[in-house]
């Protein structure tokens, strides 16, 4: 689901999650999160995200309320129950 990840870009460009719908189903995104930090559960995924099949979204540094390190870190995606990374 995570497709591609811009990390440390100079201004005016911002850091960016993109996730990308690989299932031949809509998925609905809505109440999962993007974090960085392991237990923390940083940025909520807007209700009424959905991705149609083959469908791309992306959110950057602003939306998400933190940016990427250029030295590598993990990047988690969690369901809107919290019950899967």
């Amino acid at each position: 689901m995570i497709n591609e990840i811009l990390a440390n870009t100079d201004p005016p460009l911002l850091d960016f999650i993109e996730l990308h719908n690989y299932s031949p189903s809509e998925v609905n995104l809505s109440g999962c999160f993007l974090t960085d930090e392991r237990n923390t559960n940083i940025f909520r995924i807007p209700d009424g995200t959905i991705l149609s099949p083959g469908g791309f979204v992306a959110f950057d540094q602003n939306e998400l309320s933190f940016a990427l390190s250029a030295a590598g870190e993990t990047v988690y995606f969690i369901n809107s129950n919290a019950t899967r990374v």
